[in-house]
């Protein structure tokens, strides 16, 4: 899976591999915005944490 991190300005920070959701969400950090895709690059989840 792959995860994009996005800040509260829409910039795009941070573009990872990750193994499931909780590794993406331990990851996110200061994020505000997380989209999950997976390995054939279809998005499979946008979280937003605010």
């Amino acid at each position: 899976m792959k995860a994009k991190f996005y800040s509260c300005d829409g910039k795009l920070r941070d573009e990872k591999n990750v193994r499931n959701l909780k590794e993406a969400l331990n990851t996110a950090e200061d994020h505000f915005l997380i989209e999950i895709y997976d390995d054939h690059g279809k998005r499979l989840l946008v979280y937003v944490k605010c």
